[in-house]
């Protein structure tokens, strides 16, 4: 299991830590529905391995202007990881703590977070990651970074990180050609989305996704998400809303085939567009003979009025 980290120094800007160049070109395609600097959610999976990205984390750092210094991770490998293993239960527990940072109004979440942010490396620590001398010097060591420290961390200062519960409901799962949403506001709807996470680092779930994407708020937002190509959905994936319209059973499979024609409505047929165009000509034909009628008769009714004077 490999751990990157991003973050800053007081005057450096946000880099990977370590000399390694970091592979993140396969978050491209979410850039469009989610800023990477706010709080964000991916776990993926397909037949090269998984991958979680979590973005936008608080620390209690700060910068040259004041500013909060902020964090994103990147955990991934290319083999699944067993049910069994410490590392990942402290990876589920992280990535519910960063959904709760975001759902939870009473900051206890963020309060751990940033805890776990703090303890990681100190402001010393931090510095020598940005100095290249010391970079090339332990290049090793530094690339990519031990997966251990992060679970130490999240097992210090995180009370279930060796409890995280993980619903099994069969009756839940998801095909490539089905997408469903839960609301994140709603403890169960977190957990049903860690028991996605948790099949996704298995690699039970390839070709799958569990998302948090901040521009994508509400059931409608989906259609800006083009995860659908030829009428087929590229795979299948769980998303995470704050939508207080969803209904009770919210953990039950939205299936997208019977809202397909709704959300993404398919190009007009041909013989409906020139069925439209000859409606069109014929409105504007209508309209013109109108116009020169009416010209007609003002000018007659000037000629008239002339002569009579």
């Amino acid at each position: 299991m490999k751990l990157y980290i991003q973050t800053r120094t007081v005057f450096k800007d946000y880099r990977y830590l370590g000399s390694e160049v970091v592979d993140d070109s396969w978050l491209q395609k979410y850039d469009r529905y989610t800023s990477f600097e706010h709080p964000t959610v991916i776990a993926e999976s397909d037949d090269s391995g998984w991958r979680i990205f979590l973005g936008g984390l608080p620390s209690s750092r700060l910068d040259k202007v004041s500013t909060p210094i902020r964090y994103s991770f990147i955990i991934a490998d290319n083999k699944p990881v067993e049910n069994d293993n410490q590392a990942r239960d402290a990876v589920l527990c992280f990535v519910k703590l960063c959904v709760q940072t975001i759902s939870e109004s009473n900051y206890q979440a963020r309060s751990v977070v940033i805890q776990i942010m703090d303890d990681l490396y100190t402001n010393e620590e931090i510095e020598g990651f940005f100095n290249d001398t010391q970079n090339q010097a332990t290049n090793d060591k530094n690339s990519p970074l031990p997966v251990e420290k992060l679970v130490n961390s999240i097992n210090k200062f995180s009370e279930n990180s060796q409890s995280v519960h993980i619903p099994d409901d069969s009756e839940n799962s998801i095909n490539e050609a089905q997408y469903r949403y839960l609301n994140i506001n709603n403890p169960k709807s977190i957990e049903n989305f860690i028991r996605v996470c948790s099949d996704i680092m298995a690699m039970e779930a390839k070709n799958n996704a569990a998302l948090y994407l901040n521009f994508i708020e509400k059931e409608q937002d989906l259609t800006k998400v083009n995860l659908i190509e030829d009428g087929i959905y590229k795979f299948g994936f769980t998303i995470l809303l704050d939508d207080s319209n969803i209904s009770e059973n919210e953990e039950n499979i939205v299936k997208k085939k019977q809202k397909k024609s709704k959300l993404y409505p398919t190009s007009i047929p041909m013989a409906t567009k020139q069925n439209t165009v000859e409606i069109i000509d014929k409105k504007k034909s209508n309209q013109t003979q109108l116009w020169i009628a009416a010209l007609v008769v003002t000018v007659v009714g000037i000629i008239v009025i002339l002569l009579i004077i």
